[in-house]
């Protein structure tokens, strides 16, 4: 099964997403999309609220890989 934390980072329908809250009673997962920006009309920002074990976060949410920096000094 997908798990997710804060600040964590994957895809989410095509959209590169990073989970800003976590919801601990149902495990609900709160995400915006990286760099997002408010809407000029409305001033919300894109997000979704997704229960982590739900069909649509295990099917959609796609994990990709993030640069660590190495601890080794140069």
């Amino acid at each position: 099964m997908k798990t997710a934390q804060l600040g964590d980072i994957f895809e989410y329908q095509g959209v590169l997403v990073e989970v800003k809250w976590i919801n601990q009673g149902y495990k609900a997962i709160g995400f915006v999309p990286v760099n997002a920006k408010p809407c000029e009309c409305c001033g919300e920002t894109k997000h979704w609220d997704v229960i982590e074990s739900s069909p649509n976060f295990q099917e959609y949410a796609i994990p990709v890989q993030t640069i660590k920096e190495s601890k080794r000094s140069r």
